[in-house]
This record gives structure tokens, sequence and C-alpha cells, in this order.
């Protein structure tokens, strides 16, 4: 057999396996996840991180069958090639077929990551409590992103395949290409950078923590300890995709995109996952939910809480509570959060480690 036949079947075959090994890890993750996502974010008041999170998590599942469904065969198009002077030439039936196919991807890929990254700035912008210079900067970072993916997204194109061979695959041989992984980076690096200045006095309390074995009840650690492993893997993907797009065969330069997609899905819903557990109860289970006590001032939360009755009658302030896992907390300032996690400390009421 053509020794370029032989390479380009394995090349294919390769794609194929790495493409059901990023379906397998998402299905795994998603369903060892669906019970901390019900009890965390169904059954809690709803807020624009919860239909973010709903959108991330589904879409793409969703996006991903119909990419899976353009591996396999469809009909006779998939076999259906005409023969011109000797060389191969996919009919048009199946050329149309997989231009369509790519496009879908590319597109769907660039909005998701878009969608979860948003999630991401959300929060960046909860804890510098609003500020509208934060939110219009990284809303800039994130438009600019977006087109500039898009750009990058055009000079992409369907992949010619051999007579017999089955699949649709996304390729590029301009320079612009990478930038569907570069111009993500960019932004994550900026959102990364604004919660390491947001939260640098906590790094310390962190480190101590992974010392001693164990996981902290602050909710800043949270942030912090996820957005380190949410940056450094994503950097990882994406690195891994820019080299891999530079040296490799060009049925195989996109070979990792499926994967980096659904590991920023996958990171992107344990972010929130984690951060919502903070509100369970000390003895494990995800049902019981533990309220945070501060005291009773100007706030601006102090509209969602409600008047606990476990302090006596006689005290002058009394205290406010509220559920970590409630909408208003998803936005509550660094400092409100600070002072509520302290204040647990204090009082005995420890969080539920993650």
């Amino acid at each position: 057999m053509d020794a370029a036949v032989t390479s380009a079947a394995l090349h294919l075959l390769a794609g194929k396996y790495f493409q059901v090994a990023a379906a397998a890890m998402f299905a795994y993750d998603h369903l060892i996840t669906v019970g901390q996502e019900v009890e965390r974010v169904w059954m809690r008041p709803k807020s624009a991180v919860s239909l973010l999170f709903f959108f991330n998590r589904y879409a793409t599942l969703m996006q991903f069958i119909i990419i899976l469904h353009s591996m396999i065969p469809v009909g006779e198009v998939s076999s259906m090639y005409l023969y011109t002077n000797g060389s191969t030439i996919a009919s048009l039936e199946n050329c149309f077929r997989c231009d369509k196919y790519v496009l879908f991807e590319g597109v769907s890929t660039v909005g998701v990551v878009a969608v979860g990254q948003l999630n991401m700035i959300l929060r960046v912008v909860a804890i510098y409590r609003h500020s509208k210079r934060i939110l219009a900067f990284l809303l800039l970072l994130w438009t600019g992103q977006i087109i500039i993916s898009l750009v990058g997204l055009r000079t992409g194109f369907a992949l010619p395949l051999r007579p017999g061979f089955i699949g649709c695959i996304l390729t590029g041989s301009d320079s612009l290409s990478p930038s569907l992984w570069i111009a993500p980076l960019v932004t994550d690096s900026f959102i990364f950078l604004l919660t390491i200045y947001r939260t640098k006095e906590n790094i310390g309390h962190l480190i101590t923590s992974i010392m001693n074995g164990g996981a902290s009840d602050r909710v800043v650690t949270i942030l912090l300890r996820d957005g380190l492993m949410y940056y450094f893997l994503i950097f990882l993907a994406n690195l891994m995709n820019c080299l891999i797009y530079f040296i490799a065969e060009p049925d195989l330069k996109t070979i990792g995109a499926s994967f980096s997609q659904l590991l920023t899905c996958t990171m992107i819903s344990r972010l929130v996952l984690n951060l919502r557990s903070l509100s369970d109860g000390n003895s494990g289970h995800t049902t019981d939910i533990t309220a945070i006590q501060f005291n009773g001032q100007r706030d601006p939360l102090d509209q969602y809480g409600t008047t606990a009755s476990t302090q006596p009658e006689t005290q002058v302030n009394n205290p406010i509570t509220l559920e970590i896992g409630h909408s208003a907390f998803d936005e509550a300032p660094l400092e409100q959060v600070e002072r509520i996690s302290d204040l647990n400390d204090k009082t005995g009421h420890s969080l539920h480690d993650v």
C-alpha cells in the first residue's frame, strides 16, 4: 500500500480517537457532577451566572454530538468521489456537507468558549466591586477576541480526503488560523492577572493550606485556587494546539481543538460548582445548607437577607443570613466575602472544603 495512503489513514484514525477521548472526558465529568449541578444550580435562585452555566454545559454537549456525527458515514455521500485525470476530487455533495460541518464546528467553538469566558469576567468584576472600568476593559478584550477568532476561522477549510476516507476535518494554511487559540489565551491571561492582583494577600494563605494538606475555608482562596488551575490547564492546552498547528501535517493541525474546548467547558463548570459548594453543611451532605452570618450593616447584599433566630432577642444588631449559593452572592464584593469567611472562622461555622 502507498505510504501516503497509510499515513493519511493513521492520521484520520488518530483524529477520531482524539475526538472520542475528549468526548469521554467531558461525558464522565458531566455524569459525576450532575448531582452537584441539580443541588447547587437547579435548586438555587437563578442568576446570570446560572444561565451562563447552563449554556456552557449543555450547548457544548449538543455541539459535540453534531461534531461526532460528522466523523461517521452518512448515506452514500461520504464515499462518493469523482476521478478526473487520475486525481481524486471529492464529490460536490461531500464537499458541501463537510464545509457546513467545519463552519459549524468553528463558529460554535468560538461562541461556546466566549460564553465560558464571560462567566469568568463576571467573577472578576464582582471581586472588583462592580468596577465599570474593569468591566469595560475585559469586555473590550472579549469582543476583540471574538472578532480575531472569527477572522482566523475564515482562513480555515475542510480538508480534502482520499477515496473511502470518512470524516470532516477543519484545517488551515494561514498564519491567522492559530488565533482561535491565541486570542482566548490573551483574555484568560488578563483575567488571571486581575484575579491575582485582587487576591494577592491570600496567596500566602493558599500556600500554607496546600502545605498542610487541607483546603481553606476562605471563599477568596477557592477563587484563587480554581483560577490558577483553570489558567494553567487552558494555557497548556492552547500551547499544545499552537505547537501542533505549526509542526504537524495538514490533516493533524487541529487535532487538539476539541480537547481544549471541552477542557474549558469542564473547568468553567467546576469553578461554578466549587464556589457554590461553600454553602453546603459540614456533615458532607450536599443537601444541608449552611447560612453565613454577618453583622447587620448597610451592605449592598442586605436586601437579600433574612433575619436569623439563633441570636438572643436582646442583641442590638440582628445577624443577617445569606447563602453562598444565593444569586446575590455570585456578585458579592471581595471585602464582604472576606468578612463573611473571617466571621465564620471565629464563630466555628467552618465552610465545606472543596
